[in-house]
C-alpha cells in the first residue's frame, strides 16, 4: 500500500514539474493597442482572454450597451 501511495506521490511531483517548465517556457505573446482609443493595450483578464479594448473603454462600451 505505501509502494502504491509513494509511486503515485512521485508520478504527481513529475506531472506538477512538467506543467510548471511548460507555463514557463509558454511563448510571449504581444498584447495589441485598444481598438477605440489606439493609446492602451487592450484588457487581459484573469483566466487570459484578451479584450478588443482597453479596461476604461470596455467600461463605456459596456455602459453604452446596457442602455
Amino acid at each position: 500500500m505505501a509502494d502504491d501511495l509513494d509511486i503515485a506521490s512521485e508520478r504527481e511531483e513529475l506531472a506538477r514539474n512538467a506543467a510548471i517548465r511548460a507555463h514557463l517556457n509558454r511563448p510571449s505573446v504581444p498584447v495589441d493597442l485598444c481598438e477605440e482609443c489606439d493609446e492602451k493595450q487592450r484588457h487581459v483578464t484573469a483566466s487570459g482572454v484578451v479584450w478588443r479594448f482597453c479596461s476604461c473603454c470596455a467600461e463605456e462600451y459596456l455602459r453604452s450597451r446596457a442602455i
